[in-house]
């Protein structure tokens, strides 16, 4: 049965002290339905021991309880292997590498079918410094390249913040609902993502995020005098997330390339889409496509987002065309009316 007050969600905005309303009625009936056709609750497992990140985007959290999903903590150290009630497995950036036993036991969990969520950030993350996570992900026909993305069409990065990514969506089944509802996701700070060209004839690898042609790699990143484009940096259109599929064993491998995705601050820009193509992608690799997630949407306010040319013409319509479109007209009703 669903309480009443599950259909209303209210949420403290820290700025005004204000309660915002939001209708959760869609999300509650989708879980509810779930519940009733699903024979059991998935456990997502996080690893640990690796220095890994916690995700603090609230949408996330609260949805993965509507889709009937738990988390539970795992150290690959103190267990013999991933267990076998894990709908996923989910690693959250980590800051240092897996051990030679670790990459075994999970080996063996996707070569029974498993699924496995990958988040790096750069910084942490490199071939060089984490060869069992490269050998992992080069398992599956993906790499990571070194660097941060800078976008350069302004369409497709947040305002003033060139490495705050608003990538090309592409299709796929976990995508297909933000598609369809014309949303973005914010990416900031990632890191290039490409494809092997050895990768096993069993795999399908999918770009699921894209930067237009005009991106670039600023290597250096974090020791850099400036983010301009240097000749050194390498340029055109990069991946910042990528799902590879096994058909051979149904493994699923889906990478991310910034643990800002997951972040509170950074999904609230987005009206929590982030937190939205995470529950589609472990409802995907889960085996529940039928829940569909559908966060709470506030029956008090929208928020509106611009990319940067489109708050330009906005600014410079409110601004300037419409005041002096408005004195004009005046102007021209006054002159008419002297000449009478």
């Amino acid at each position: 049965m669903i309480d009443a007050t599950e259909f209303y969600k209210y949420e403290l905005d820290y700025d005004t002290y204000t309660y915002t309303q939001n209708f959760a009625g869609e999300s509650a009936l989708t879980s509810a339905i779930s519940y009733v056709s699903s024979d059991e609750t998935k456990i997502v497992y996080e690893l640990t021991g690796h220095g890994e990140a916690d995700i603090t985007a609230s949408t996330l959290l609260d949805g993965l309880s509507r889709q009937n999903l738990t988390t539970q903590t795992l150290s690959l150290l103190t267990s013999d292997r991933v267990p076998d009630d894990a709908g996923a497995l989910l690693i959250v950036s980590p800051t240092k590498d897996l051990s030679e036993e670790e990459l075994t036991k999970i080996r063996t969990y996707l070569s029974e079918g498993g699924k496995l969520i990958l988040i790096t950030d750069y910084g942490n993350y490199s071939e060089d410094s984490m060869p069992n996570f490269a050998a992992l992900t080069e398992q599956y026909g993906m790499q990571a390249e070194n660097g941060i993305i800078i976008e350069t069409d302004e369409n497709y990065a947040l305002s003033g913040y060139p490495y705050y990514l608003l990538p090309e969506i592409n299709g796929h089944e976990i995508t297909e609902p933000l598609l369809n509802g014309n949303m973005y996701v914010l990416t900031p700070l990632a890191h290039p993502i490409t494809a092997t060209e050895d990768a096993s004839e069993d795999l399908t690898v999918t770009s699921l995020f894209d930067t237009t042609s005009g991106a670039y790699c600023k290597s250096d990143a974090y020791s850099a005098d400036t983010f301009d484009k240097s000749e050194n940096d390498p340029e055109g259109v990069f991946s910042v997330a990528m799902i590879s599929e096994n058909s051979a064993d149904s493994s699923a491998v889906l990478w991310l390339s910034t643990s800002g995705f997951v972040d509170e601050g950074t999904d609230s820009i987005v009206s929590g889409t982030n937190s939205d193509f995470m529950l589609n992608a472990l409802a995907y690799l889960t085996g529940n496509e039928n829940a569909i997630s559908i966060h709470a949407k506030s029956i008090s306010a929208e928020t509106l987002l611009f990319d940067a040319s489109s708050a330009r013409l906005v600014s410079v319509t409110f601004m300037f065309l419409i005041p002096f479109g408005a004195v004009a007209v005046g102007f021209l009703i006054w002159f008419r009316r002297r000449k009478r």
